[in-house]
């Protein structure tokens, strides 16, 4: 599976869900910006979106838009 995930006009190739949430943490501590001023991070495999990862570090299935209540994270940083 060949990852690469999304914020804004920035990208990189992640290896893993893990992955992605350890790069996303990891510039959301280092530019100190609140959830409202972050971009939310997209997952791509090949040109769709797989998923994303919210402000706290979980990566869910699809887009933003398809979370619904009740979703299971497809990785939670909490049970890492």
């Amino acid at each position: 599976m060949s990852l690469t995930m999304k914020i804004g006009r920035w990208q990189h190739a992640v290896a893993s869900y893990a992955d992605a949430s350890n790069v996303f943490c990891a510039m959301r501590d280092r530019l100190g910006r609140g959830a409202s001023g972050t971009p939310t991070p997209l997952i791509y495999e090949a040109e769709s979106v797989v998923a994303h990862v919210s402000y706290n570090g979980r990566v869910w299935p699809g887009s933003p838009k398809d979370w619904r209540d009740g979703l299971v994270p497809l990785f939670d940083p909490r049970s890492a």
